[in-house]
Protein backbone atom coordinates (compact mmCIF):
# COMPACT_ATOMS: atom_id res chain seq x y z
CA UNK A 1 0.00 0.00 0.00
CA UNK A 2 1.40 3.40 -1.04
CA UNK A 3 1.73 5.64 1.99
CA UNK A 4 2.89 8.73 0.11
CA UNK A 5 1.19 11.26 -2.13
CA UNK A 6 3.39 13.05 -4.67
CA UNK A 7 2.28 16.32 -6.25
CA UNK A 8 4.03 18.39 -8.88
CA UNK A 9 3.50 22.14 -8.58
CA UNK A 10 4.11 24.12 -11.76
CA UNK A 11 5.17 27.77 -11.97
CA UNK A 12 5.29 29.32 -15.43
CA UNK A 13 7.46 32.17 -14.20
CA UNK A 14 9.29 33.37 -11.13
CA UNK A 15 7.00 35.76 -9.21
CA UNK A 16 9.55 38.61 -9.04
CA UNK A 17 7.11 41.44 -8.33
CA UNK A 18 5.41 41.89 -4.96
CA UNK A 19 1.88 42.21 -6.38
CA UNK A 20 2.23 39.11 -8.56
CA UNK A 21 3.62 37.18 -5.59
CA UNK A 22 0.86 38.22 -3.16
CA UNK A 23 -1.90 37.49 -5.70
CA UNK A 24 -0.41 34.06 -6.30
CA UNK A 25 0.13 33.36 -2.59
CA UNK A 26 -3.32 34.58 -1.58
CA UNK A 27 -4.97 32.33 -4.14
CA UNK A 28 -3.57 29.11 -2.69
CA UNK A 29 -2.45 29.59 0.91
CA UNK A 30 -5.08 26.97 1.83
CA UNK A 31 -3.13 24.29 -0.09
CA UNK A 32 0.00 23.35 1.91
CA UNK A 33 1.79 21.71 -1.04
CA UNK A 34 1.54 24.94 -3.04
CA UNK A 35 2.74 27.04 -0.11
CA UNK A 36 5.79 24.78 0.29
CA UNK A 37 6.55 24.97 -3.45
CA UNK A 38 6.11 28.74 -3.50
CA UNK A 39 8.60 28.96 -0.66
CA UNK A 40 11.24 27.40 -2.95
CA UNK A 41 10.52 30.10 -5.54
CA UNK A 42 10.85 32.73 -2.81
CA UNK A 43 14.25 31.33 -1.81
CA UNK A 44 15.34 31.79 -5.43
CA UNK A 45 14.19 35.40 -5.34
CA UNK A 46 15.97 35.92 -2.01
CA UNK A 47 19.21 34.66 -3.58
CA UNK A 48 19.11 37.48 -6.15
CA UNK A 49 17.10 40.21 -4.37
CA UNK A 50 17.50 39.97 -0.61
CA UNK A 51 15.10 42.80 0.30
CA UNK A 52 12.19 41.52 -1.80
CA UNK A 53 12.95 37.90 -0.89
CA UNK A 54 12.95 38.68 2.83
CA UNK A 55 9.59 40.41 2.53
CA UNK A 56 8.22 37.30 0.74
CA UNK A 57 9.68 34.89 3.31
CA UNK A 58 8.04 36.93 6.06
CA UNK A 59 4.71 36.83 4.20
CA UNK A 60 4.81 33.04 3.94
CA UNK A 61 5.57 32.89 7.67
CA UNK A 62 2.34 34.76 8.53
CA UNK A 63 4.07 38.12 8.29
CA UNK A 64 6.43 37.12 11.05
CA UNK A 65 9.54 39.27 11.25
CA UNK A 66 12.69 37.18 11.07
CA UNK A 67 15.41 37.69 13.64
CA UNK A 68 18.83 38.92 12.52
CA UNK A 69 20.37 35.58 13.51
CA UNK A 70 17.80 33.62 11.46
CA UNK A 71 18.46 35.83 8.45
CA UNK A 72 22.20 35.55 8.86
CA UNK A 73 22.54 31.87 9.72
CA UNK A 74 19.57 30.24 8.01
CA UNK A 75 19.28 32.29 4.82
CA UNK A 76 22.38 34.36 4.12
CA UNK A 77 25.13 31.90 5.06
CA UNK A 78 23.88 28.95 2.94
CA UNK A 79 23.02 31.17 -0.04
CA UNK A 80 26.34 33.00 0.16
CA UNK A 81 28.09 29.63 -0.14
CA UNK A 82 25.74 28.33 -2.86
CA UNK A 83 23.45 30.85 -4.55
CA UNK A 84 22.28 27.97 -6.77
CA UNK A 85 20.79 26.12 -3.76
CA UNK A 86 17.11 27.02 -4.49
CA UNK A 87 17.58 25.85 -8.10
CA UNK A 88 18.46 22.37 -6.81
CA UNK A 89 14.76 21.87 -5.96
CA UNK A 90 13.50 22.45 -9.50
CA UNK A 91 12.76 19.41 -11.62
CA UNK A 92 15.42 18.85 -14.26
CA UNK A 93 18.00 20.87 -12.35
CA UNK A 94 21.12 18.83 -11.58
CA UNK A 95 24.80 19.36 -10.79
CA UNK A 96 25.59 18.06 -14.29
CA UNK A 97 23.62 20.86 -15.98
CA UNK A 98 24.84 23.43 -13.44
CA UNK A 99 21.38 23.69 -11.89
CA UNK A 100 19.82 25.12 -15.03
CA UNK A 101 16.15 24.14 -14.90
CA UNK A 102 13.86 24.43 -17.88
CA UNK A 103 10.58 26.28 -17.77
CA UNK A 104 7.96 25.87 -16.63
CA UNK A 105 9.46 25.39 -13.18
CA UNK A 106 8.26 22.18 -11.53
CA UNK A 107 8.63 21.41 -7.83
CA UNK A 108 7.84 17.94 -6.50
CA UNK A 109 6.17 17.77 -3.11
CA UNK A 110 5.70 14.51 -1.23
CA UNK A 111 3.22 14.06 1.60
CA UNK A 112 3.43 11.15 3.96
CA UNK A 113 0.02 9.65 4.63
CA UNK A 114 0.96 8.94 8.22
CA UNK A 115 -1.23 10.77 10.68
CA UNK A 116 0.23 13.96 12.03
CA UNK A 117 0.17 14.63 15.75
CA UNK A 118 -1.73 17.81 15.04
CA UNK A 119 -4.18 18.81 12.32
CA UNK A 120 -2.72 22.29 12.54
CA UNK A 121 0.80 21.20 11.59
CA UNK A 122 2.09 19.30 8.57
CA UNK A 123 5.49 18.21 7.33
CA UNK A 124 5.92 17.92 3.59
CA UNK A 125 8.98 16.80 1.66
CA UNK A 126 10.39 18.77 -1.26
CA UNK A 127 12.13 16.82 -4.02
CA UNK A 128 15.76 17.84 -4.42
CA UNK A 129 17.13 16.57 -7.73
CA UNK A 130 20.38 18.26 -6.71
CA UNK A 131 21.13 15.43 -4.30
CA UNK A 132 18.43 12.88 -5.09
CA UNK A 133 16.54 13.25 -1.82
CA UNK A 134 13.40 14.79 -0.38
CA UNK A 135 13.84 17.42 2.30
CA UNK A 136 11.30 18.33 4.98
CA UNK A 137 9.53 21.63 5.41
CA UNK A 138 7.01 22.13 8.22
CA UNK A 139 3.89 24.25 7.90
CA UNK A 140 1.23 25.38 10.34
CA UNK A 141 -2.43 26.12 9.75
CA UNK A 142 -4.55 28.83 11.30
CA UNK A 143 -8.21 29.72 11.09
CA UNK A 144 -8.95 32.31 8.40
CA UNK A 145 -10.48 34.63 10.97
CA UNK A 146 -7.11 34.74 12.80
CA UNK A 147 -5.09 35.45 9.63
CA UNK A 148 -3.55 38.89 9.34
CA UNK A 149 -4.52 38.93 5.66
CA UNK A 150 -8.30 38.65 5.27
CA UNK A 151 -8.07 38.08 1.46
CA UNK A 152 -6.92 34.48 1.84
CA UNK A 153 -9.09 31.60 0.68
CA UNK A 154 -10.01 29.08 3.37
CA UNK A 155 -7.83 28.34 6.39
CA UNK A 156 -4.27 29.29 5.37
CA UNK A 157 -1.01 27.38 5.83
CA UNK A 158 2.28 29.09 6.64
CA UNK A 159 5.91 28.04 6.71
CA UNK A 160 7.21 27.11 10.14
CA UNK A 161 10.53 25.27 9.76
CA UNK A 162 12.57 25.22 6.58
CA UNK A 163 16.12 24.72 7.88
CA UNK A 164 16.57 21.36 6.11
CA UNK A 165 15.96 23.07 2.78
CA UNK A 166 19.06 25.17 3.37
CA UNK A 167 21.47 22.26 3.78
CA UNK A 168 24.19 21.98 1.09
CA UNK A 169 23.72 20.07 -2.15
CA UNK A 170 26.25 18.63 -4.58
CA UNK A 171 28.07 21.58 -6.21
CA UNK A 172 27.54 22.17 -9.92
CA UNK A 173 30.03 20.52 -12.27
CA UNK A 174 31.28 23.87 -13.63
Amino acid sequence: MNTEKITEIVFHELPTEWEIFTNLADSFMNIPEKVAALFIMVLRIYAVDKELGLKMVSYLRHEEELSESEISMTLDAPLRQASYLPLAYLKGSTPQNNYSPSTPYVITVKESREKSKSRKQKTLYIGCPGDGTYRPVTLFKIKKRKAKNKNLLGDPWFISDYTSLMLPVVPPVK
